[in-house]
């Protein structure tokens, strides 16, 4: 595995093209050579991009710890694969020396500082990208300051710049992930319009892959750019000193980095970065005006200036593309393995990663980073897959996250795939957070015949995804019954026994004859239908012609104690959503609670807020959520002179302080499985007017624990509205009668129905 006489470095990465990968593939190249020791790169995922020669594979725990028991004596950076932390602490435990190094590789509380400051204790050094970097850890840790060492990433310097610089287009280059989180790639699209108005000629290469590429192409062609930007395939590491000889400006509009690695790979060439000011990594290496330019996060207009002025002096660009060159001289590679090396000089002569007696080695819950696949062998233990094909996040993909997380307490192996849309961004966050394993996925539906290839590729990869995975059983979420066939039929081809929860039924959906016979052989292969509503469930009945007796019933459920306030906890909060609102203290606010779309009826509502308004003046309506019709909404809304009364709140992450705050919740929905925003207006004790869409009136009786109104009827909501606001007390005792009715709706219940279900299922024949 290694020569005999060198000791292991073993650096884990993932198998995709980043910073990190491309900084390890340098360094054991540029070590061939050293006396003492040998790099080895662990590949700790399992994507098959296969992006370069790895020396080790290990993707699973079982196989990470197999391949460190190997060794005797080795130095281990696990870079952002924590777990390869405990399983270094347990196999030291046995008598090894493996010594670990924690490499804080950018200014980010939750990616780095968190779990270097949690494990540590079983560091022996540490390193960081920036001096930046270096303080703020130092801070956060109580060791050694001596024990933390600067290392920005090496880079191949040339001693000679063999190049030219044009200006005639000027040639400007991203190189990395094309994502939004941190990389703020979404940024181009304004900073390419500022361009273009300031009449630069430029020629923009963004070289990449990420879940928001096709978004970005689909919004920079939208600006008039006669096609000076291009988007190009990822480019291995080795590709990429070639790439920037080929271009002027790099440009990066980060919200914060480490030590850029592309940065620092561009102006190596001479190219000149035009960059945001991140919290760290820049000082010391660009100055601005000087070999680069630097703006605040954000702010393309700045950043396009510094682009034109660029363009239009050609020796300050030959000028600053020196200097970017010479500036980087102490981030050659002869350095930087120098500095290394006596980095892992002083992690040998430190004890070997070790664990204090008594103290927890897991954390509350997993850091973000790279996660291999747990062990399999746990008695009573089950894998379980989530599937999904939502484009957005509500209240079915909450549902999903809850199951998901419910499942993981119970000790299962959990696993979910769903799109790697903008919009799920934080919910596969979240799914990380709670120990759930994510794997990008596209849904596969039927479409027109235009699409086939593509449906038939999601198709296979499915079914590819199901037979890797094995799980015992699978969770099927659909927000609706018409989504997500061909999905279905590709658990059932896998043979993988699932629950197919549908979260809304609607009568307007017909299954024709030939896809109700396949719908039947799928759950004949062992697949079982839930409805969240007993009115849902005979919905879903008459569509698939089955007996509604077949179909189990799981209503949805909240979590009751996040919601309920006491009445300090909800002074508190009315105070600060009418002060952050600009609003007044005793503005009386009607909340809605859903996605900007036809089923929730905010257009019904609208209407009837002059109504309200001239016989409350008092009264402000707020909407939380967003959707595809905002605009129609807001044009509406302008109709009938109801923009004043209404605030648009957006997405929002707070809604227990949002429910506590308001005074009444009104729910317009023409159609609904058992919406989530109800049943937490209940938890938080806030009254409710609904409409009495589907299965609402299983959970609101009228007049007893609110108010219900007809569906898509205005006038009839406009009257319950009133009704309530003219009688808050009575709409009180109606709150608190519901307070105790939705006691029967708790997550807890909900998850347990669902995980007894799948347990049925994996246990079934």
């Amino acid at each position: 595995m290694t020569s005999p006489e060198k000791i292991p470095v073993i650096i884990a990465v993932g198998d995709f093209a980043s910073g990190v990968t491309s900084w390890a593939l340098r360094l054991r190249e540029a070590f061939e050579a050293h006396p003492r020791y040998r790099i080895l790169l662990m590949n700790c995922t399992d994507t098959r991009n296969r992006i370069a020669d790895f020396d080790l594979h290990a993707a699973s725990a079982r196989r990470a710890r197999e391949l460190l028991a190997a060794f005797d004596t080795a130095i281990v950076v696990p870079n952002f694969v924590w777990d390869l932390i405990p399983i270094c602490v347990e196999i030291n435990a046995t008598g090894k020396q493996l010594r670990c190094i924690g490499y804080c590789r950018a200014d980010s509380e939750p990616e780095y500082y968190a779990p270097l400051r949690w494990y540590a204790p079983a560091f022996a050094q540490f390193a960081t990208v920036s001096p930046a970097c270096t303080r703020a850890l130092a801070e956060r840790l109580d060791r050694d300051p001596a024990s933390i060492h600067t290392l920005p990433a090496g880079v191949h310097v040339p001693e000679m710049l063999d190049r030219a610089w044009q200006t005639a287009p000027i040639r400007l280059a991203y190189g990395g992930r094309i994502v939004q989180e941190q990389k703020r790639v979404m940024d181009f699209v304004p900073l390419v319009a500022a361009l273009e108005a300031r009449g630069v000629d430029f020629r923009f290469d963004i070289a990449g892959v990420g879940p928001q590429r096709d978004e970005l192409e689909r919004s920079i062609a939208g600006v008039d750019t006669a096609g000076r930007v291009r988007f190009h395939p990822r480019r291995k590491p080795p590709e990429m000193p070639a790439f920037w000889a080929d271009h002027d400006v790099f440009v990066q509009v980060s919200d914060f980095e480490g030590t850029s690695n592309s940065m620092l790979e561009s102006m190596a060439a001479g190219v000149v970065p035009v960059l945001t000011r991140t919290a760290s990594g820049v000082d010391g290496i660009v100055a601005h005006g000087e070999n680069g330019f630097l703006a605040p996060p954000g702010d393309m207009d700045a950043l396009a200036d510094a682009i034109a002025q660029l363009a239009s002096d050609p020796a300050r660009l030959a000028r600053m593309g020196a200097a970017a060159h010479a500036a980087v001289r102490p981030c050659a590679m002869p350095r930087h393995v120098e500095l290394f090396a006596a980095m892992l000089n002083a992690a040998l002569e430190a004890p070997p990663a070790a664990w204090p007696e008594g103290r927890p080695l897991a954390p509350p819950e997993p850091f973000h980073g790279v996660r291999l696949a747990p062990d399999h062998a746990v008695p009573g233990k089950r894998r379980i897959a989530i599937l999904f094909p939502s484009p957005l996040r509500g209240g079915a993909e909450d549902y999903a996250l809850a199951v998901a997380a419910g499942a993981v307490r119970a000790g299962h192996d959990v696993h979910a795939a769903c799109s790697k849309r903008t919009a799920l961004r934080d919910l596969t966050r979240d799914f990380f957070r709670a120990g759930v394993f994510h794997h990008t996925l596209e849904i596969c539906d039927v479409g027109p015949k235009s699409g086939q290839a593509l449906f038939y590729k999601r198709f296979t990869r499915t079914i590819r995804l199901l037979r890797r995975l094995k799980p015992d059983a699978a969770l099927y979420m659909l927000c609706g019954m018409q989504y997500g066939f061909l999905s279905l039929l590709a658990c059932a081809v896998a043979k993988t026994p699932t629950l197919v929860v549908f979260q809304l039924v609607r009568d307007d959906i017909r299954i024709p004859p030939r896809r109700r016979a396949i719908y039947r052989w799928m759950r004949a292969r062992g697949q079982r239908y839930v409805a969240v509503s007993a009115e849902n469930r005979d919905r879903l009945a008459r569509a698939f012609g089955m007996p509604p007796d077949e179909i189990l019933v799981i209503p949805n459920g909240v979590r009751i104690d996040r919601f309920a306030f006491d009445d300090e906890q909800r002074a508190g909060a009315r105070a600060r959503v009418r002060e952050a609102l600009n609003l007044p203290p005793d503005a009386v606010l009607c909340l809605t609670v859903g996605r900007l779309s036809h089923q929730k009826g905010h257009d019904i509502l609208v209407p009837a807020i002059p109504h309200v308004v001239a016989r409350f003046p008092g009264v402000h309506f707020l909407w939380a959520g967003d959707g595809p019709r905002e605009k129609k909404l807001r044009a509406l809304l302008v109709t009938y002179g109801a923009s004043p009364h209404v605030t648009l709140l957006g997405r929002r992450d707070d809604m227990p302080e949002l429910l506590n705050a308001c005074d009444l919740l009104v729910h317009p929905a023409r159609f609904e499985g058992q919406p989530f925003s109800v049943l937490e207006a209940m938890a938080a004790g806030l009254p409710v007017v609904s409409a009495a869409a589907s299965g609402i009136p299983e959970i609101i009786a009228h007049e007893v624990h609110g108010l219900l109104c007809r569906p898509d009827d205005i006038g009839a909501l406009r009257d319950a509205i009133l009704d309530a606001l003219a009688d808050p007390e009575a709409m009180a005792r109606r709150a608190d009668a519901a307070r105790e009715r939705v006691a029967e709706f708790s997550e807890d219940a909900m998850i347990a129905q669902t995980l007894r279900a799948l347990d049925a299922l994996a246990d079934g024949p």
